[in-house]
């Protein structure tokens, strides 16, 4: 315990000891020293301006993952500077500000990344690591920053690395050596020059910020001149605007896109020299020649330019605008070249026919191009760009140009397909039925999905499982006397088994109902004379001697000489199967259309489809289209009158209408038929 407390007190007295050091002008055990955020005035820390307090500091906290944006870093890194530095109304606090100073970093604040690699490298918050800070101050030596920023990147890498005296040298080298450009720009202001800053039109920033403001909306081509001239204001420095040459290549853009013969110039010239742009000869002529085709007078200007030395690929120089007419001002224009790696997806297209590309590149792009409309500037990383299509395909050509001369280009397409929104059906609910009554009734119920020797007939087992309680609850069948046959257990001898054995003992003469429900396969003789029932282990090749004749079927049937007899028989006689398959070896027989069977005055048959038809399947549902909506007419869907009972007719229309409405729907057709007493009362009281 003692060890512990001892250990605690010593870290405590190295903690003070290094604020006192780093708050003492003269540390001697620090390298080097931070950047102060709030120059030009360091004063402002505590007094004015941005006044950084813990509130704060909590308040952002609690927005952190929220509504934070890039553009923030600057507040993170004067805060992190604050806990750093112990100023405004904040203490001294380390933690707090590695904290701060890594978010600033996170948003690309340049100034926070050099105070942090001055932290790592003198161990404040850190553990001491010159490597790291040596690779986070080459960072911002090598970026696109402000030439400020990265002379203070060099003076404290050189403070890390001894050479303090190599590197203020190079940064006094860069800021002083100039060489001179080719050629010269042409003034818009002639022919009295000096009207940019005394007569005529005066650009101002506020007027630049208005334009901007309302690009897009009202400019039109004649503007083209005032564009011009404020792009020459900011390449030269005049009227109440200062040099700055990315204002300059924007409006210079803006302005040859106006069609203006001088800014095209102008921004050919732009490119020759390599202003903020990568150096480029070839462009530099093309824009020259679009000049002068509006301006044949530009002919000789462009010439004596390109008469000048040539440039080369890559070259690399220190530009002194000063060059004739322009005043003084240092520019480094060219850069390790790095590989241009681009990756373009379109995203899915959503119900109204908007998606995005997605266009992500390893670096900057000064000009980004979708069917030969300018997206504009993009920084490395992912751009994500909203675009709207019709039906059908269409195509876009994606251009791209990186701040390095490089170019890809790639072209995509897209499809919109008109989206069919199909109705979903309510599950079936034999809860909801009214049970019927129970009556002197028995149920055979054969459902057949996996054949032998034939196609799938989807769902068949399902819709069997499922009208067991149909059959009990809406027809009313005590449960000892309904028999359900599937798979394999419905086998050409294991239904005969039933018809003779079975169901002979069950049937009262005169009294019993009788009722059959059949989901699988049915297929007619080649001349159609003859429908056939298939059970599990049919043979297509050997119809007669392994399927059952529907009219044998339904002679068994009558043969025990019952009250009624009722057939649902979800299958059909076209020769294919529920979701198409050929039960035939030969594709010929297809159209087989079965002769209706002669039924006594007491057989009623209700059946999914015609016979040239095929009874289709709903897969959303899991139940072949006539079984579903035999089941929910038995619900109570079917009582049309709304009496409380359901005659074969009634159910018959319910059903017919809504599978051949449904199967349209799917791009088919099937009509369920009716043969024998419309009238009789399959539920009721």
């Amino acid at each position: 315990m003692l060890k512990i407390q001892k250990i605690i007190i010593v870290n405590f007295f190295l903690i003070g000891l290094l604020a006192l050091a780093y708050n003492s002008v003269n540390a001697a055990d620090l390298i080097g020293a931070p950047v102060d955020p709030f120059d030009p005035d360091p004063e402002k820390c505590g007094l004015a301006g941005y006044t950084p307090t813990i509130e704060h500091a909590n308040q952002l906290k609690a927005a952190l993952g929220n509504s934070i944006q890039p553009h923030n870093g600057s507040t993170f890194s004067k805060l992190a500077f604050a806990y750093l530095k112990g100023c405004g109304k904040i203490k001294q606090d380390f933690d707090e500000a590695k904290y701060w100073m890594e978010f600033a970093v996170k948003q690309k604040d340049p100034l926070a990344t050099i105070n942090l690699a001055w932290m790592i490298q003198n161990g404040i918050g850190f553990e001491a690591d010159k490597k790291k800070s040596e690779i986070l101050y080459l960072s911002i030596i090598n970026g696109d920053f402000q030439p400020s920023t990265i002379k203070k990147a060099k003076i404290s890498l050189a403070a890390l690395t001894g050479d303090n005296s190599t590197v203020i040298k190079s940064v006094q080298k860069e800021i002083n050596i100039a060489v001179s450009l080719i050629g010269a720009p042409i003034d818009p202001f002639e022919p009295n020059p000096e009207k940019c800053g005394l007569a005529g039109y005066t650009p101002t920033i506020e007027h630049a910020n208005q334009l901007k403001a309302a690009l897009g909306n009202s400019i039109q081509p004649h503007n083209g001149s005032t564009f011009s001239k404020l792009a020459f204001a900011y390449l030269k420095g005049c009227g109440k605007i200062k040099q700055d040459f990315d204002e300059a290549k924007f409006w210079m853009e803006f302005a040859t896109k106006q069609q203006d013969a001088i800014a095209t110039f102008n921004l050919g010239w732009m490119y020759q020299n390599g202003i903020v742009v990568q150096k480029n000869l070839n462009k530099a002529k093309e824009l020259y020649n679009l000049a002068e085709k509006s301006s044949p007078k530009l002919a000789t200007l462009a010439s004596v330019n390109l008469g000048n030395s040539p440039i080369t690929k890559d070259e690399s120089r220190i530009i002194d605008v000063n060059a004739g007419t322009m005043p003084t001002k240092t520019l480094t224009t060219s850069k390790t070249s790095v590989p241009l790696k681009v990756s373009i997806k379109p995203s899915k297209i959503d119900q109204d026919g908007k998606f995005t590309i997605d266009v992500q590149s390893s670096n900057k792009l000064v000009s980004l191009k979708i069917n030969g409309r300018d997206e504009g500037e993009s920084p490395a990383g992912t751009r994500n760009i909203v675009r709207a299509v019709s039906v059908g395909i269409s195509k876009f050509k994606i251009e791209l140009l990186d701040e390095f001369g490089q170019t890809a280009q790639q072209e995509i397409s897209v499809t919109r397909e008109i989206t069919v929104v199909v109705e979903t059906l309510p599950s079936l609910n034999p809860s909801a039925i009214k049970v019927s009554k129970p009556r002197d009734a028995i149920a055979l119920i054969i459902g057949i999905e996996n054949y032998k020797n034939a196609p799938k007939a989807e769902f068949a087992e399902s819709d069997a499982s499922q009208f067991y309680d149909y059959a009990r609850k809406a027809l009313g069948v005590p449960d000892n006397r309904i028999k359900l046959l599937q798979g394999t257990n419905a086998g050409k001898l294991d239904i005969l088994k039933q018809l003779k054995t079975w169901m002979a003992a069950q049937v009262n003469a005169g009294k019993t109902d009788i009722y059959v429900f059949y989901s699988g396969h049915g297929l007619a003789s080649a001349d159609g004379k003859t429908s056939y029932i298939l059970p599990y282990d049919a043979d297509t090749t050997l119809l007669d001697e392994s399927s059952i004749r529907l009219n044998d079927f339904i002679a068994s049937l009558e043969s025990n000489k019952p009250k009624s007899v009722s057939l649902f028989m979800d299958s059909c006689y076209s020769g294919q199967g529920k979701n198409g398959a050929t039960l035939l070896a030969s594709a010929r027989p297809l159209s087989i259309n079965a002769t209706k069977p002669l039924l006594s005055a007491n057989v009623t048959i209700l059946t999914s489809a015609a016979g040239d038809q095929i009874a289709i399947s709903a897969p959303e549902m899991k139940h072949g289209l006539f079984s579903y909506f035999l089941m929910r007419g038995m619900e109570g869907a079917a009582d049309t009158n709304r009496d409380g009972n359901i005659s074969m007719q009634e159910l018959h229309q319910y059903v017919s209408l809504n599978v051949a409405r449904e199967a349209t729907l799917r791009g088919k057709q099937q009509t369920p038929t009716l043969q024998g007493a419309e009238d009789l009362i399959l539920v009721g009281k």
